[in-house]
């Protein structure tokens, strides 16, 4: 079936581009009004009601049980975070990681910030730990473009990784999106020879997620059921953006790491 394949129609690319809009705006949002004292299940209501009135809708509500139009995973969390009564103080690294459709497309973006705190009061370690894995993303500006593989795409940004001497985490991946929250091709941060090698073609799109940490690749799965936490309970970061590979590069559908 063509909705099962890797490129998409000029249609549904304008679609995802209305659904690249909206989640701007929401993210942005949601990064505005964060400050310490909000719970994540207050942050998780503004961008329901925002995404309604926006005329999109939340692919993440409901999705294999998940409780949340966003994921928001705290300091050792890597990702998956569920929205709930835990309140966000002065100094938490907080990742939001949010999923919008319109007309039933999907677009998948995420990015990490410090709570109430302003870059000069940041240790180094932080900084290396945000700058390096925004930097992974950012790359991929310039290096994507038709016929370049999972793999290419893999080893690209552990080199960037190992440059921040960051530690990409074990089995949490980037992905295909757009008819569904995961798609094929499955997109590590690090190069896995074990999974199938996809070149990518114009008209594909991609969710490129560096999610790294400052003192291992490991992870455990909480008793929650989703939330990915650090073994070493090391802290985390992790930027994310959705990207159409077009016929002479690539063009960000989402911009979550500018926000």
């Amino acid at each position: 079936m063509a909705r099962r394949g890797l490129i998409k129609s000029s249609q549904e690319v304008e679609w995802l581009r209305q659904a690249g809009r909206i989640h701007k705006e929401v993210l942005t949002k949601l990064v505005d009004l964060t400050e310490p004292g909000i719970t994540t299940k207050k942050i998780d209501r503004v961008a329901r009601e925002m995404i309604a009135d926006l005329g999109g809708t939340c692919p993440f509500l409901g999705y294999q049980g998940f409780q949340g139009a966003v994921c928001l995973s705290v300091n050792q969390e890597l990702v998956h975070g569920i929205p709930g009564n835990k309140i966000v103080h002065s100094g938490d690294i907080l990742k939001l990681d949010l999923g919008v459709a319109f007309n039933g497309m999907i677009v998948d973006g995420a990015t990490t910030i410090v709570v109430d705190t302003t870059k000069k009061d940041l240790s180094s370690d932080i900084v290396r730990l945000m700058t390096g894995t925004r930097a992974a993303l950012v790359r991929m500006s310039e290096f994507l473009k038709p016929g370049i593989s999972n793999h290419q795409i893999s080893l690209e940004i552990s080199k960037i990784l190992r440059k921040y001497k960051l530690y990409p985490a074990k089995n949490l991946t980037g992905h295909g999106v757009g008819y569904q929250v995961h798609e094929n091709p499955t997109i590590p941060n690090y190069l896995d020879l074990s999974l199938p090698e996809v070149k990518l073609p114009a008209g594909a799109v991609v969710a490129i997620e560096p999610i790294a940490s400052l003192g291992t690749k490991d992870n455990y799965l909480a008793k929650d059921g989703w939330t990915y936490i650090t073994a070493d309970q090391s802290l985390s970061a992790h930027y994310e953006d959705t990207i159409l590979i077009t016929e002479d590069g690539c063009e960000f559908i989402t911009r979550s790491y500018q926000v």
